[in-house]
């Protein structure tokens, strides 16, 4: 596929393309319903960072070109499945035997929501036919009337959407629809990516479900996990690694240089694999053509006399996101990019009675104490001899 290849080949390059130019090179150039172009298209987007997806779905409403609202319809059903929702990918323009939804979401709850998108306001939406598609669905057994609803998408609004809102409360389906702006749904994609957090899906698809919010705990919850993980990340990048108590030497802690550090990692790994990892969170990634995820952590130097230490909290929550993978490693970026590790999943399981762990109000994680010296890194473990995780260097792997 070309635009994967071209993704691979010249990264660069593609971020200087406009979306229009992109869907240029997908397959015949235009995006039509079960076509090879449209294919090719999802498959890019599930590759490209958020920033570059954002940016994408800015310019389908913003610039006015052939196919600019199928491309928004598939560049939101991409944001959803990276807010962790099951999506059924819907039609471009619907046919006499096919219901003609833009998108089906699935909720970790079982909650199904029949996504509507449009680039503007411009126009009256037709609850209507929405409704009716949703209604098909039912009769066709792809979601429950009671655990089902709607969900509007407005990529841009050329006034107050104060009408489109009374459209909606004056509609016999006011209690089954929502209606939320692409910059909002954009800040959940993202907040979901700080936090770092599984339980964070259902916590946002719940504020997407109609509801009246006469209890609003399910936003306390969110934004309480925000605060939370901030907590968390403050705690890592402060803690000091567990020293030897009979050992006085002073260690000296220093920061690693490049604020984009995880990021350098992810692009030097994704190299080696031959694949391109999408961020899912702040530290998890995956690529969803063969399953393969890599949670990714960085640590500042932490210099001694005799060697140089790495420090690295490894939380329960990793356990559970690389036991789901068909390939799952750990990638421990020490400092450097001399110094990344990529460390096979099973392995670094299979190691967890060995390491010294925490718990605390906030989290449990356990303590990967790393020290390099003479050209070898080893692995701190507290009932068995240090394991040496040399080989395990990226440039010395062999996939």
């Amino acid at each position: 596929m070309f635009l994967k290849k071209l993704l691979q080949s010249s990264p660069n390059e593609i971020k200087q393309r406009k979306i229009n130019q992109i869907i240029s090179f997908a397959g015949d150039g235009h995006l039509k319903n079960d076509s090879r172009s449209s294919k090719e298209f999802r498959d890019f987007l599930t590759e490209i960072d958020n920033e570059l997806l954002i940016e994408y779905g800015h310019q389908c409403c913003s610039e006015s070109f052939i196919d600019n609202g199928f491309a928004f319809q598939d560049i939101v059903n991409q944001i959803g499945k990276r807010l962790g929702f099951k999506v059924k990918d819907g039609l471009y323009q619907g046919t006499q035997n096919e219901i003609g939804f833009d998108g089906l979401w699935r909720f970790p709850d079982g909650h199904n929501v029949i996504i509507e998108t449009k680039i503007s306001d411009s126009y009256q939406i037709p609850l209507d036919r929405i409704a009716e598609y949703r209604k098909k669905l039912i009769q066709r057994g792809e979601c429950e009337d009671d655990k089902s609803s709607i969900l509007l998408i407005l990529g841009r609004s050329e006034k107050s959407t104060e009408n489109l809102e009374a459209q909606i409360r004056g509609s016999k389906f006011a209690w089954i629809t929502r209606l939320i702006s692409y910059d909002s749904l954009c800040k959940l994609m993202k907040l979901k990516d700080q936090l770092d957090n599984p339980t964070t899906i259902s916590k946002i698809s719940h504020i997407l479900i109609p509801r009246e919010f006469t209890r609003i705990d399910s936003i306390i919850d969110l934004v309480f996990d925000a605060s939370e993980s901030a907590f968390n990340i403050e705690q890592e990048n402060t803690t000091t690694p567990i020293e030897n108590k009979s050992s006085s030497s002073k260690v000296e802690v220093i920061k690693y240089k490049n604020e984009h550090f995880r990021e350098q990692c992810v692009e030097l790994v994704s190299t080696k694999f031959n694949v391109v990892f999408t961020r899912q969170s702040q530290s998890f990634y995956i690529n969803e053509h063969n399953n393969t995820r890599i949670i990714v952590i960085v640590s500042s130097l932490y210099q001694k006399p005799n060697a140089n230490g790495f420090w690295f909290a490894f939380h329960k929550k990793y356990i559970d996101y690389l036991k789901e993978a068909k390939k799952g490693y750990l990638i421990l970026g020490c400092y450097s990019d001399e110094n990344i590790l990529v460390i096979p999943a099973e392995l670094i399981l299979s190691l967890i009675d060995n390491l010294n762990y925490t718990i605390n109000n906030y989290s449990q994680h356990w303590h990967l104490q790393l020290n390099e010296r003479n050209g070898k890194i080893d692995l701190y473990l507290k009932n068995h001899d240090n394991l040496d995780l040399s080989k395990y260097r990226l440039q010395n792997i062999e996939l």
